[in-house]
């Protein structure tokens, strides 16, 4: 708490954070201020007017630029949408269904929205808010979902095929086209956490993944090309995974890098334990919550959960369990972090470049990366991107915030951020955001975490997750009654 310094909070009565429009407001204002660490923002002119946003660097400290060349920090909020979020356990979206009861129509409902939006000083639609937002006068971000769109819908797909190439012209051509010209744009994200190799999407990297394409996939190439440049002798290879592989020519006729032997799957399910524990020693989650919310979104079905990261884990408890790093997990992981700069480089050359044809003007925003970044990714994305996102959820801005600069040599934008609380009386164990036992803890925190944002130099702004709350009934669970 900066209490020598002035803050919109000093103004709000305690006693207004007994009611709910109390709590909102003082969210909503600690969000709006910028003054706190760096300053407000400047209404003087960054440089000629580009007709569009951009970034600058004054005086060692990064910010957008808007249009008319002024500087600020983006303040956004993530899906404000008329819907709302849909549960599958009751069939509809009860934000939805508030919304149209209260409203009536789409446009009554965006006019108020809006208005609040910017009486509270947010001046950003953040990721999936509705299109039709768009001409609000807010800024707005727009997920193009690339390597999410690709055919079959894989862990990560074949960056150095044909497909994906066509894939993201295709989507450039769809999405980006008709913006080119659109001043409301701040700019465009590629993705939203994929995997790049450590993550709770599947334990396998992306080497491995890429060595068990199909034979002639252009990746499975690449793969095994990386394996024989990085070991150079099949015996160098042999030492370091323990395994007994005759020639190079019997390696690439191996259907997976699991063929190797039983202690490749140990190491990947060591390396994606790494991973777990870095997010529960980083204070985002803990282990329980992690078992207990896989289990809700899975409805209860250890089978489900293997079947959509591709594992073979026999419970919830084994699947989040904590597992020594062998020296063939440590080498596994080297080497795979390797492995996912050179997917990174092909990936963000083809999707800016198809990005880049149709639309010149508006800024790239990364992928949004969610909450650990790999040294190899981000330097290989430093060339092609405005700015660098990532989504995190801590209870004071982490290290990995300034990695990710360090390395690609871009401002930071934080994509997701929250914190909830125990006292809302709904169930608050199944998303990222720090749980806390009360409102007050909760706007306490969010003082916090905002002011040390606004302190660091290479962050270009935050962008609250989310706009209304998700229902408590979003999964479903094994005995049908509402989760």
């Amino acid at each position: 708490m900066m209490n020598e310094v002035y803050h919109p909070m000093n103004d709000l009565s305690r006693d207004r954070l007994r009611s709910k429009w109390g709590r909102v407001l003082l969210l909503a204002v600690l969000m709006a201020s910028s003054s706190i660490s760096r300053g407000a923002e400047k209404d003087t002119q960054s440089g000629s007017a580009q007709g569009f946003y951009g970034v600058a660097n004054e005086d060692g400290v990064w910010w957008i630029v808007d249009p008319s060349g002024a500087r600020l920090l983006s303040r956004g909020v993530n899906v404000v949408r008329y819907e709302g979020d849909h549960s599958p356990a009751i069939d509809y979206a009860p934000y939805g269904r508030a919304a149209e009861a209260k409203f009536g129509s789409r446009g009554v409902w965006a006019e108020a929205v809006v208005g609040r939006l910017q009486e509270w000083g947010f001046n950003t639609l953040g990721s999936w808010s509705d299109p039709e937002l768009y001409a609000s006068g807010l800024a707005y971000t727009h997920n193009l979902n690339i390597a999410r769109s690709a055919p079959g819908r894989p862990v990560f797909p074949d960056v150095f095929s044909e497909d994906f190439a066509t894939t993201a012209d295709r989507v450039a051509s769809e999405q980006c086209a008709a913006r080119r010209d659109d001043p409301s744009l701040l700019g465009y994200y590629l993705d939203n956490e994929l995997h790049w190799g450590e993550s709770w999407h599947s334990d396998q990297g992306l080497l491995a993944l890429y060595f068990g394409l199909p034979e002639g996939s252009p990746g499975r190439a690449v793969a095994l090309e990386y394996l024989r440049s990085t070991y150079g002798t099949i015996e160098s290879l042999n030492d370091a995974f323990e395994s007994d592989v005759e020639s190079w020519g019997a390696l690439s006729r191996l259907p997976s890098l699991r063929a190797l032997g039983p202690q490749i799957e140990s190491a990947q399910r060591a390396v994606q334990s790494r991973f777990f524990q870095r997010l529960v020693e980083s204070g985002a989650i803990t282990r329980e919550a992690l078992v207990d919310g896989s289990r809700r979104m899975a409805g209860g079905s250890i089978e489900a959960l293997n079947q959509a990261r591709g594992t073979s884990y026999e419970s919830f408890e084994d699947a989040f369990a904590v597992r020594p790093m062998t020296p063939v997990a440590e080498e596994l992981r080297r080497v795979e972090r390797g492995f996912s700069g050179r997917v990174a480089e092909q990936y963000f050359r083809v999707a800016t470049s198809a990005i880049r044809r149709h639309d010149p003007n508006h800024m790239i925003l990364g992928v949004r990366f969610g909450g650990l970044v790999f040294e190899p990714v981000a330097r290989a994305m430093g060339p092609y991107v405005d700015v660098a996102t990532m989504n995190e959820y801590r209870t004071l801005p982490g290290r990995e915030l300034r990695d990710l600069h360090e390395w690609s040599g871009r401002p930071v934008l934080v994509t997701e951020f929250s914190f909830k609380a125990k006292d809302a009386g709904v169930p608050s164990d199944t998303s990222a955001s720090i749980a806390l036992p009360t409102q007050r803890e909760r706007a306490n925190a969010l003082e916090r975490y905002v002011s040390a944002l606004a302190a660091l130099p290479y962050v270009v702004g935050y962008h609250w997750f989310q706009h209304h709350d998700q229902p408590a009934t979003r999964f479903i669970s094994t005995s049908a009654t509402p989760a």
